[in-house]
């Protein structure tokens, strides 16, 4: 599998310049760093990619520099393309790619797929011939962006901004200080932003008060911004400044009087919108976030945002005292994290509760709730994840320090929707943390009716990663646990219950427990059936096409081969004739067949099914690292190794492997049935055994790192014993 990479000079658009807002147009005094950044990056090497990192303390300007030196260059032509990564997270720099893939217009970009658009860009880094330049912004760790840092052989340039020094020495070469200024350039500082707003002759008499203020906040950049704002709203001198500063009896010297200042300054409306800032994740806002599709959903305390006169009076004032940015072109607020760090801090416990009840509402209502074919809104879900991780992040560190801290129930429902999007996108990690936290939000709703689907559906959404992850004793565990909560429910929904039934027969296939399967899904299905024969009748179906074709799949591997094939038929048709919305469904049902036929032996049929689900998921879902794309890849390489044909078997699971290397980490079963049937493969090209046994050996040790112990040789069934029913 290859995501066809094309080089920039021949597909993409240039030059192209992706940069965020600039937080102050006025740049000011970093001419001696800009200097330094050049001559690293002009000096001779024998490699093309090089590599710099800008560190220092929060807030003195690290990204003002990278932006100017961007623009620099830009401006200078001696680049066509200057890249943008949001690096505070992983996910941020996920998304960030996928961002970037987008605007370069780049073949094969898919929307949806962060895996697919970090190997376009990665490989692209490698095969263009125009000048770039891509600047990571605000990384904490190397961690977070190791994947997705160009190679040696890339031909660009990359440029690092942190607090932390260590990225200085890895990955990049080297590293250059920005430190905060002196008292003397600090002043100059304050009065070079103020000349436009204040005559000369008073700029020149208020020379010392900008001294004593610079000093005061020891020459840091983002405070002697925050103050020129205020100056300028509040039309003070500097000394009138000066003067409120040195009122504030909690504050000695330092920074943070800067911040009382600034919030006190603020209006009943701006305040309100900055405690929804102050709570999303620092970039990347959607201004969508505040202009809900129907205004009359608007929760309590945030109907203003109706009025576009306010909103927008609201959002200039934040602007105009440098506390957001935004962008005109793409409608994104960014906010810095010292400025929602100090915020929330000023809010008290109170004031957070109230910003984190209000900005859960409002991601409540932009993410899309419960939708049945959750794919479909996948890229909606994309603009909004990282901000409804970030509302994770605040109830956990408020939880911990006050037990006594609630959340509201927009806050579970709108984390439980997303537990099941990280599920689709097998964001693994962040899922668990997630759960962890929504049930500790969950458990602080007192008194609150209809909890039981959230708190069925943590354990289900957990037990189903297990289940991915190859874990599956751990799965089973949770998806008893999410069908005991759904049965103690009185008068419940039986079409859930239904379903965590179902997904406790899903888990004991993959067990590969089959007897225990048939039951649950039989269960399943009387479930079911009693659902849908309650009133109102409408038109509920008597079965489901989907728990109809997981019943097809037990009875495949119980040996039942023609009831299995009938079992298929009725779920089969009706996915086919639906493909256009079903697509994923209709997809998995082919391939099931693809597996029937392989079973019986009719190879060339089964290739054919197998090509066919493949196609019908790309149709639709143009993500080539997908799993199930890696698994139909993987059964045409198997059909074919079977045929005899060696060379196309190599070809198809050599492209799966691609597929399950990406996903290694978690995908352990997928991964370690390549390397094994590519092992078999190989071994009949001679001149690689040894090849041959190196992959033998990996594939054995990653199948005893999820059994545990060394008892003989693996054989494909037991590989295959790893991996989800769905894709098997």
């Amino acid at each position: 599998m290859s995501p066809s990479p094309r080089t920039w000079k021949d597909d993409a658009t240039l030059p192209c310049v992706m940069l965020p807002p600039a937080r102050n147009a006025k740049f000011f005094n970093r001419d001696e760093v800009i200097n330094r950044i050049e001559k690293h990056f002009n000096q001779p090497s024998c490699q093309a990619f090089r590599s710099l990192t800008l560190y220092g303390m929060a807030g003195v300007g690290k990204t003002h520099v990278a932006m100017k030196y961007a623009q620099t260059l830009s401006a200078a032509q001696k680049v066509s393309v200057v890249l943008w990564v949001e690096g505070e997270t992983e996910m941020k720099v996920k998304q960030s790619f996928t961002d970037i893939a987008r605007r370069l217009q780049l073949p094969n970009y898919v929307p949806h797929s962060h895996d697919d658009n970090r190997l376009l860009l990665l490989t692209t880094f490698n095969d263009s011939d125009a000048s770039w330049l891509i600047v990571y912004d605000n990384v904490d760790s190397f961690e977070v962006l190791h994947s997705h840092w160009p190679n040696s052989a890339a031909k660009g340039h990359a440029l690092i901004t942190t607090r932390n020094t260590t990225l200085a020495y890895e990955p990049a070469e080297t590293g250059i200080e920005v430190s905060a200024w002196d008292k003397e350039t600090g002043s100059q500082f304050l009065l070079h932003l103020l000349s436009g707003h204040i005559s000369a002759d008073m700029l020149a008499s208020e020379a010392k008060s900008a001294l004593e203020l610079s000093e005061r906040l020891s020459g840091h950049a983002l405070a002697l911004a925050r103050m020129g704002g205020v100056i300028h709203r509040r039309c003070w001198t500097i000394q009138e400044l000066v003067e409120v500063y040195d009122r504030q009896p909690e504050f000695k010297h330092g920074i943070g009087p800067v911040w009382q200042i600034s919030f006190e300054n603020l209006n009943t409306y701006s305040s309100s919108l900055l405690s929804i800032f102050a709570l999303c994740s620092a970039d990347k806002i959607p201004q969508g976030l505040l202009e809900p599709e129907m205004p009359e959903s608007l929760p309590k305390g945030l109907e203003w945002f109706a009025d576009r006169e306010k909103l927008s009076q609201a959002m200039e004032e934040l602007q105009t005292l440098s506390l957001i940015k935004r962008d005109r072109e793409d409608h994104m607020i960014s906010v810095h994290r010292l400025i929602q760090t100090h915020f929330r801090g000023f809010l008290g416990v109170e004031g957070r509760r109230d910003a984190h009840a209000k900005a859960s509402k409002l991601l409540y209502l932009a993410f899309p709730q419960r939708a049945p074919q959750l794919q479909h809104y996948w890229e909606r879900c994309s603009l909004y994840v990282q901000h409804i991780m970030a509302l994770k992040d605040a109830f956990k560190e408020d939880h911990q320090q006050n037990p006594e801290f609630t959340a509201c129930r927009e806050f579970c429902e709108v984390a439980t929707t997303c537990e099941r999007f990280l599920l689709e996108q097998h964001e693994f990690q962040g899922l668990q943390d997630l759960c962890a936290v929504n049930e500790d939000a969950l458990s602080t709703l007192k008194g609150e009716q209809g909890l039981y689907d959230m708190r069925s559906s943590i354990p289900s959404y957990l037990g189903q990663m297990y289940l991915r992850s190859g874990y599956h004793q751990q799965g089973v565990d949770c998806l008893k646990r999410s069908l005991n909560i759904r049965v103690q429910e009185e008068n419940g929904d039986e079409m859930e219950v239904s379903w965590a039934e179902h997904n406790l027969g899903e888990a004991y296939v993959t067990m590969g427990e089959l007897d225990t399967a048939h039951y649950w899904f039989k269960r399943a299905a009387e479930t079911w059936k009693r659902w849908a024969m309650t009133k109102p009748r409408g038109d509920k179906p008597e079965a489901s096409p989907f728990q109809q074709m997981s019943m097809a799949t037990c009875l495949l591997y119980m040996g039942n081969i023609q009831e299995a094939r009938r079992a298929l038929e009725p779920p089969l048709g009706d996915y086919l004739k639906t493909a256009t919305e079903n697509w994923t469904n209709a997809a998995y049902a082919t391939f099931l067949l693809g597996r029937i036929e392989m079973i019986e032996n009719n190879l060339c049929t089964a290739e054919d099914h197998f090509m066919q689900a493949q196609n019908l998921w790309l149709s639709r879902d143009t993500a080539r690292t997908s799993y199930f794309n890696g698994a139909c890849m993987y059964r045409m390489g198997c059909c074919a190794l079977d045929q005899g044909k060696v060379e196309a078997a190599i070809k198809h699971i050599t492209d799966a492997l691609v597929v399950t290397n990406i996903h290694k980490n978690y995908m352990v079963g997928e991964h370690a049935r390549c390397l094994y049937k590519l092992s078999q493969a190989v071994y009949q090209d001679v001149g690689k055994e040894m090849e041959a046994e190196t992959m033998l050996q990996e594939a054995e040790t990653l199948y005893f790192s999820r059994r545990g112990g060394r008892k003989g040789a693996p054989t494909e069934q037991d590989y295959d014993g790893l991996v989800h029913l769905r894709w098997r």
